[in-house]
């Protein structure tokens, strides 16, 4: 399955000031998102630059404040062209994160390919982090310019209330339950991961049930393929009667 207004010394205290009132799910999500233990990062790190390998690899504050030493924080870096908080919330870090905003780096600044952090986040699977990201200012891009944010969302694999709530929060900001990122519909993604509570609230919410991926398969036949019979059977009792 597939795989981002306070003084300065006050973020690196409190964390960021709260951007807008979030509803309980989402301050959960938060929560749970700055109690997490930091995974380093377990695939090849970047070797070609020292700042994104300390974020992937470290939270230790000493190590990252060495890090950061130098440089603009909000410059593209490496092959990737990510900006500092992009590869930061990419790769979970919560503690470089707030170092890197304490820092002066702007929460909303995009990188070589226009993706901002908080859509790295999604796309890395870290519901989580963007909740944070969030919370602390970040604007959520409109469907019509990221209408693969939803779909996103859906990807966490190993926090799937997560994935639920922030694909609720991205419907109520206007993105579309339907979307599709490389084909696949937030309720093809839930359904492949076996994300119960997602397809759920997709199915609550009306989420169409015969759209079908690359391959030609529903939602349905991805969730018998991948082994989650009740998913299937779920789907298929959401689904119009054949005419």
């Amino acid at each position: 399955m597939r795989r981002l207004a306070i003084a300065l010394v006050c973020c690196l205290l409190l964390g960021p000031a709260v951007a807008a009132e979030l509803s309980p799910a989402m301050r959960a999500l938060c929560q749970r998102a700055e109690r997490a233990a930091f995974v380093p990062l377990q695939a090849p790190r970047p070797a070609s630059d020292p700042l994104f390998q300390a974020l992937a690899g470290s939270a230790d504050e000493r190590v990252l404040k060495a890090a950061l030493a130098d440089g603009d924080p909000d410059a593209p870096r490496g092959s990737t062209g990510m900006t500092p908080l992009s590869f930061a919330a990419a790769s979970a870090n919560v503690t470089g994160i707030r170092l890197l905003l304490a820092r002066g780096a702007q929460i909303d600044r995009a990188g070589q390919k226009g993706m901002p952090p908080l859509a790295y986040a999604l796309t890395a699977g870290h519901p989580g982090i963007a909740c944070l990201l969030v919370q602390w200012g970040a604007k959520v891009p409109s469907a019509a310019d990221m209408p693969f944010l939803l779909p996103a969302a859906a990807l966490a694999e190993g926090d799937p209330a997560g994935a639920a709530t922030l694909v609720a929060f991205l419907a109520e900001q206007g993105h579309d339950l339907n979307a599709r990122m490389q084909g696949d519909t937030a309720l093809i993604i839930a359904a492949e991961s076996g994300n119960l509570p997602l397809v759920r609230l997709l199915l609550d919410r009306g989420a169409r049930t015969d759209l079908r991926n690359q391959q030609q398969e529903t939602a349905e036949a991805v969730a018998l393929r991948s082994g989650h019979s009740a998913i299937a059977k779920l789907i298929r009792r959401a689904s119009p009667p054949i005419r």
